[in-house]
């Protein structure tokens, strides 16, 4: 006789003899429609019979798992079925449902599998199924390790899961992840692959100025003060222009566009030259690729004056048995230590005319001789000069 039985459903069955009589199945019909044919003398045959899901053909006892793609199965123990070739005795069976064999298999969703992940905290996201009971997701540098963390939960059935992971590498290398699950004492498996974020680079600079004040400065005789410019990021900054606006003011002392490394400094030349007495303002504005900003506004303010109608005569004394080949000569205004160099190239004689005095002004000259080797004296006393 033939006894078909025909698995409906999207779960596993397990059919259980209940007789110590053979009980032979001949054919079992997969929920595709098609026949699974078994042989009791050559063991599984016809398409559609293939192992237990988890690979293995032996089982235990009298349960064995007739999966929904049609697992063929014979329950043992092998005794007649018919006797005489007439009377044939039916054992009784049992058929269950098995939760093994579930067919909703939980995925990773978030982030998404093969992606590059956001940062060094990361929160790992599915949806479990209806019976397993476990999970744990495993991390590592290395696949199949979990150098990074093991994170095992318990959820409830059919519900969202997120793990919130720190500490992750933040190098652009492959991270491994394994998400397992655990259904009626079977462990299950899926692997995934992600890269690890890499560090974020950002161009920053900084400028030791928001103002410039040159006070006042006498007509026709240009002031300088300097600006620097640091990369102070994770990144080169590159420096696109600097513009100077308004009477008088300009800038010189960097080719653009220029590029500074990390922690490398340039010096930005300000110059005031007025043309005309009176107050003046102006604007410095340096382009770049600064994270803190496409552009830095720099403001310039001095006052231009006319010449006091006086001058200072200077003179001093040769160095005795040194050969010298020239002279520079600084003045600053009394009382203030930040002297300013008066002549741009070397002045061959003993003596000079500063002729940029103001008015109510005292001030302080030094000079100082250089040899035909280049090298600079010590400066000399200070001689102060008040223009009345």
């Amino acid at each position: 006789m033939v006894i078909e039985l025909t698995n409906l459903g999207h779960l596993a069955l397990y059919l259980s003899s209940l007789s110590p009589f053979a009980f032979p199945i001949i054919h079992v019909l997969a929920p595709s429609g098609r026949n699974a044919a078994y042989d009791p003398q050559n063991g599984h045959r016809g398409q559609g019979c293939f192992p237990r899901p988890d690979g293995s053909s032996a089982f235990t006892g009298n349960r064995r798992p007739l999966s929904k793609w049609a697992d063929c199965i014979r329950i043992s123990p092998a005794l007649p079925l018919c006797l005489f070739g007439a009377v044939c005795l039916l054992p009784a069976l049992s058929v269950a449902a098995a939760h093994a064999e579930s067919t909703n298999t939980p995925v990773l969703t978030t982030p998404a599998p093969g992606s590059v992940l956001a940062g060094s905290s990361v929160t790992f996201t599915w949806t479990t199924d209806a019976w397993a009971s476990t999970y744990e997701l495993f991390l590592g540098t290395v696949v199949k390790t979990d150098n990074l963390g093991a994170y095992p939960v318990s959820p409830s059935p059919n519900s969202s899961v997120s793990v919130s992971v720190t500490g992750l590498p933040v190098n652009g290398a492959p991270i491994y992840a394994i998400l397992s699950w655990t259904s009626s004492g079977v462990k299950h498996y899926k692997n995934y692959t992600y890269t690890a974020a890499t560090k974020s680079s950002t161009p920053t600079l900084s400028i030791n100025a928001s103002s410039i004040s040159f006070g006042q400065v006498t007509l026709n005789d240009p002031s300088t003060q300097s600006l620097t410019l640091t990369s102070t990021g994770t990144a080169s900054v590159t420096l696109d222009s600097a513009t100077a606006s308004g009477a008088g003011f300009s800038v010189r002392g960097i080719s653009f566009p220029k590029t500074l490394s990390p922690g490398q400094s340039a010096a930005l030349d300000v110059e005031f030259d007025p043309a005309t007495a009176g107050s003046a303002t102006g604007k410095l504005v340096i382009a770049s690729n600064s994270s803190s900003g496409s552009s830095a506004t720099i403001a310039l303010s001095g006052t231009g004056a006319a010449a006091s109608g006086y001058q200072v005569n200077l003179t001093w004394d040769a160095p005795g048995s040194t050969q010298i080949a020239g002279y520079h000569i600084y003045r600053a205004v009394n009382g203030d230590s930040s002297y300013q160099e008066l002549n741009s190239s070397l002045d061959t004689s003993t003596s000079y005319v500063d002729a940029t005095v103001k008015v109510s002004t005292t001030y302080d000259y030094y000079v100082e001789a250089v040899t035909t080797s280049g090298v600079s004296s010590a400066p000399s006393a200070v001689l102060s000069i008040v223009v009345p």
